[in-house]
């Protein structure tokens, strides 16, 4: 692992802090209630441990895999369950928690597929979203930072699955040396 191909965009400390206040905004919301936390593997891993560690209300977890892209670079624009929820959510709170909005495709996907299943509500959330110019995160509740699009690895981005582990978010200085 090169480490010295990274450039840092993002502490820890950054991002613990933020963790803090999107944990705070789902305690206020969900104090009298049980909501379904929902973690979108893999890169969600790190985003979902260190929210629940700071709720005060009761939550259940589960976990969701999905793909979107396939073997490719590039979003397919089509979604595939590859483990579904073992929750039954069906007049149910849902906060799904996702690591990074490239294109929106997946979270937008469930959302629909979430409120088909009878949800009294879902709650989008992203620690980050990528930066483009054509993509509107409206559709989004919350989300944590707002990166640039430049190849990113870190708190559960990824490069060839290896990199989710660093604890701060860098920028990748040469994808062709990882």
């Amino acid at each position: 692992m090169n480490l010295n191909n990274l450039e840092l965009i993002l502490s820890n400390e950054e991002i613990q802090q933020k963790n803090k206040e999107i944990a705070k905004l789902i305690n206020d919301k969900y104090k009298d209630k049980t909501p379904v936390i929902v973690g979108i593997m893999k890169g969600s891993v790190y985003f979902l441990a260190d929210i629940t560690r700071y709720l005060t209300i009761p939550a259940e977890i589960d976990i969701m895999c999905l793909s979107s892209y396939g073997n490719k670079a590039e979003s397919s624009g089509k979604v595939k369950i590859l483990k579904d929820l073992s929750i039954d959510i069906d007049g149910r709170d849902v906060i799904i928690l996702e690591d990074i909005i490239d294109t929106g495709t997946t979270l937008k996907y469930l959302s629909n597929y979430f409120k088909n299943q009878n949800a009294t509500s879902v709650t989008l959330m992203s620690i980050f979203a990528k930066e483009h110019t054509n993509i509107d995160h409206s559709f989004l509740d919350v989300v944590g930072f707002v990166l640039p699009n430049d190849f990113l690895v870190g708190y559960g981005l990824d490069c060839k699955n290896q990199y989710r582990h660093l604890p701060h978010v860098y920028k990748v200085l040469d994808t062709k040396k990882i």
